[in-house]
């Protein structure tokens, strides 16, 4: 009965189970091929890890691309794999391993990040606010999101939009470091938008949470020597400018120019005031006109431009003259205004109404700019284009184009016969070595079957 039963047990073993020496063998051929699979990947990963934190990155790839080639679907290779290929330049590449490694785990969301910030280097700044977006709304990556999203905003010059999420990632209830760099961002926008008084607050909100960090302090001292210096723009700083221009004609050369005297003062970082004084000639006639240029901020995104001039004898120039333009921040480094300009000369009274819009994208500024004179029916339209290329927050070079009955600013009497008028123009200001401005300008004016005219004018300037 017992052998019986043995043999019926026996029956139920497969074959080739039943040679224990065989399947002892079996097993132990079997677990040290997965063992040494499991050692050949965290060997790598050991090895890529630290290529990759001593930025080798064509190390990391010379490790990591043979196992990948074998396991598509070990993400963890692939995820370093992909961190080499995009600090080395390869963008593409690492965008299709971030694809593959999210196409099998959707929830990979150092993936989706790296993905953002590839596209930012790329400058494709829509998909990366679209990914950007999207990782706000995930626990634990909320903080590392709205860093990412400012610095989109600030390389897309977006400056109020970097502003926001800068702050938005300090009202989070996240790490001590993260808030940390968050204040250290917000006051490098401060410092963009001319305001060193809110950049210092933000440096020492980030020192206080990070004592220890020297970056924050040399920042904060830096900043601190220049403003006592008056090197960076803010409220003690004062400029005193002189220019001089010329206007020919090409049928009356030495028609126009002028010498003009120029006081810059900030008494506070949210009113810069500009007392002037010009002597003018033209033609014959000889004006001495006196004035006040105003820059007051206003609310939030918003400042005024506001311009007062009295002359006399007021042969050539306006009796007296005011212009009030308000600009608006709009969206996303777009701005915008609205002006009205009244000048009351000896024969006559003009207005003119004016409007712009202005985009600034990284380094350069855009904008269109209108002016309309009512007094003028059938040719009182004008507009000027212009694209500015900055180097730094006050450095720049332009060139301009324009078309209409005065695409350019009136400044004398002879101004208001032009119609049907183009012009070319181009020019630079720049301060050297902090102190010394020089600026100048030179445009081309040519009016349908009239003159052309050709003006020319230089400034030079001190900062205190």
């Amino acid at each position: 009965m017992g052998k019986n039963r043995k043999k019926r047990l026996l029956t139920l073993i497969p074959n080739w189970f039943r040679f224990s020496p065989y399947s002892v063998m079996l097993f132990i051929i079997f677990l040290s091929l997965v063992l040494s699979l499991f050692g050949q990947e965290t060997a790598i990963l050991e090895k890529a890890r630290s290529a990759l934190k001593n930025r080798n990155y064509e190390e990391v790839i010379h490790l990591c691309q043979p196992y990948f080639n074998q396991h598509p679907e070990d993400a963890d290779i692939a995820f370093i794999l992909a961190q080499a290929q995009a600090f080395s330049g390869n963008y593409q590449q690492a965008l299709q391993l971030c694809k593959q490694i999210l196409s099998r785990r959707p929830e990979h969301y150092d993936a989706l990040m790296l993905q953002a910030r590839i596209f930012i280097w790329m400058k494709d700044y829509n998909s990366a606010r679209y990914l950007l977006e999207k990782l706000i709304n995930v626990e634990g990556y909320k903080a590392e999101a709205y860093l990412e999203l400012g610095r989109l905003e600030e390389f897309s010059g977006d400056l109020e939009g970097a502003e926001k999420s800068y702050q938005s990632l300090i009202k989070l209830n996240t790490s001590s470091d993260q808030k940390a760099e968050g204040w250290f961002r917000l006051s490098r926008i401060y410092l963009k938008k001319d305001n060193q008084e809110e950049a210092k607050r933000c440096l020492q909100q980030a020192i206080q949470l990070e004592p220890q960090n020297q970056n924050f302090k040399k920042e904060l001292n830096l900043l601190s020597q220049k403003t006592s210096k008056g090197e960076i723009s803010g409220a003690q700083r004062a400029e005193i400018w002189v220019q001089y221009r010329s206007d020919d004609y090409s049928d009356q050369p030495n028609a126009f120019s002028s010498e003009r005297l120029f006081f810059l003062y900030r008494p506070t970082s949210r009113l810069t005031l500009i007392p002037k004084v010009a002597h003018t000639r033209y033609f014959n006639s000889t004006d001495y006109q006196f004035g006040l240029e105003m820059y007051p901020k206003l609310w939030k995104n918003s400042y005024a431009y506001l311009d007062l001039n009295y002359a006399t004898p007021a042969n050539s120039l306006p009796r007296t003259s005011w212009m009030l333009e308000i600009y608006q921040h709009i969206y996303r480094g777009l701005e915008g205004s609205l002006g009205y300009w009244h000048m009351h000369f000896r024969t006559a009274d003009v207005s003119v109404y004016l409007g712009s819009l202005g985009y600034y994208f990284r380094d350069y500024y855009f904008y269109l700019r209108g002016y309309y004179m009512p007094e003028e029916a059938g040719k009182n339209f004008s507009w000027v284009a212009q694209g500015r290329r900055y180097f730094g927050l006050e450095n720049y070079f332009y060139l301009s184009f324009g078309f209409g009955s005065r695409p350019f600013e009136i400044s004398n009497l002879g101004d208001l016969v032009f119609i049907k008028s183009t012009l070319f123009g181009a020019g630079f200001n720049f301060y050297l070595q902090t102190h010394w401005k020089l600026e100048a300008h030179f445009s081309l004016i040519k009016e349908k079957d009239g003159p052309r005219r050709t003006t020319i004018s230089l400034t030079s300037g001190y900062r205190f």
